[in-house]
């Protein structure tokens, strides 16, 4: 046989070695060409040596996201512990007050009647300020894990129509609430309690926003290509500035004259538990829409 032909036998053989080999290591990384002399013996030790720099600068990748997260971490940690200690000193200051008053009087051998009303007085400002620090830790609770890992079959749209219909119990304007559901929508995988929370929560805000005569609008719809469902809410309010967009998931972070400003964050934990996504547009002419998407299934973050 010419040696042309042995050469040329031998060198499909070689490239053929080469090719299976770059296929297994895309199904297992830790694959090296072994050593051989010749061209295709520096093609295989460039290949490891290229494949070692890959999985390094991806090691390293991983490690700077995990540095990443952990300093985003961190970063939300203290915004929840400062937002927590400014919710706090206000009612613990009232308290404080209202009892040191109480010393004074007694100090003082008070009058009874004043004495009488002054607790009186001062026990209703307490009971008030225990009541709001009360309400703050129920939220936090909830804030720190808005989601149970309990889920099941859900109608979307059922849990919509309910979701409005105790919040109109709940409410006393004249908001009115039109809603269109895409009846193909099939069972969900989710979390009742968390999503109803969720609903209320989004709900709620766009109620207060369009007063006491306004409108709230809320549409569904199912994307059977994506197999996911969008969810929008909408109201003709005054809408929001432009430059505290990206601040609305903030924890502590509102522009109510009262609440503590964690509504829209455990929303937002709820969405992302969920592993959807939720974002707010502007509604023309007026008002803002509050979009959520949901995959139909999903699986718990872990």
């Amino acid at each position: 046989m010419p040696s042309d032909l042995l050469l040329a036998i031998k060198s499909r053989g070689d490239v053929k070695a080469i090719r299976n080999g770059l296929i297994t290591i895309q199904d297992d990384p830790s694959f090296r060409f072994p050593h051989r002399s010749g061209i295709f013996g520096v093609i295989g030790v460039s290949i490891n040596n290229l494949v070692d720099e890959i999985n390094k600068s991806h090691f390293q990748q991983q490690l700077l996201e995990r540095e990443l997260s952990q300093q985003d971490k961190l970063a939300t940690l203290g915004k929840l512990i400062a937002g927590v200690a400014h919710e706090v000193k206000t009612p613990l200051a009232i308290i404080k007050t209202r009892i040191q008053i109480w010393q004074r009087e007694i100090a003082n051998g008070g009058s009874a009647s004043a004495s009488v009303t002054n607790r009186e007085e001062a026990m209703s400002i307490i009971v008030k300020e225990i009541d709001r620090l009360t309400k703050l830790v129920k939220r936090l609770l909830v804030f720190s894990k808005p989601v149970s890992d309990k889920k099941e079959l859900l109608n979307f749209n059922k849990l919509i129509y309910q979701s409005v219909a105790l919040l109109q119990m709940e409410q006393d304007n004249n908001v009115t609430f039109t809603i269109r559901t895409d009846e193909s929508i099939p069972l969900i995988s989710g979390n009742s309690n968390s999503l109803e929370q969720l609903l209320i929560n989004i709900l709620t805000n766009s109620v207060e926003a369009s007063g006491s005569e306004g409108s709230v609008v809320v549409t569904t719809k199912f994307d059977k290509d994506c197999d996911e469902i969008t969810l929008n809410i909408s109201d003709n309010g005054s809408g929001i500035d432009s430059s505290i967009m990206d601040k609305l998931f903030d924890p502590f972070f509102t522009t109510k004259p009262t609440g503590f400003g964690l509504g829209l964050s455990i929303a937002y934990e709820i969405v992302k538990s969920h592993r959807g996504r939720i974002s707010f547009s502007e509604n023309f002419p007026k008002g803002i829409v509050c979009t959520i998407v949901l995959p139909v299934n999903y699986k718990e973050v872990v």
